[in-house]
């Protein structure tokens, strides 16, 4: 079974976060939602964002304004530069 983190997506339109599940996939990382929607984010249609030394890895999805996942696991970058 693959690993699965736990994030907070946020769809770029509200300040609402959603709970989210997140797992490295070959294409990307795929996003399960609550009510059951998935989703995958190829690894070139994102970017990771770490604007802090300390705190959550961000990854944004999209143009202005972007949809954002945030995971807090520091673990969770290792599979990223796996990828990338």
């Amino acid at each position: 079974m693959a690993a699965k983190w736990k994030g907070n997506y946020f769809d770029g339109k509200s300040a609402a976060s959603q709970k989210v599940e997140i797992q490295h996939v070959s294409e990307g990382i795929l996003i399960e939602f609550a009510d059951g929607r998935m989703r995958v984010w190829r690894s070139y249609e994102f970017r990771l964002k770490q604007d802090r030394p300390q705190g959550p890895i961000r990854l944004e999805h999209g143009e202005f304004p972007p949809e954002i996942i945030e995971v807090e696991d520091p673990s969770f970058r290792e599979g990223l530069k796996e990828k990338h």
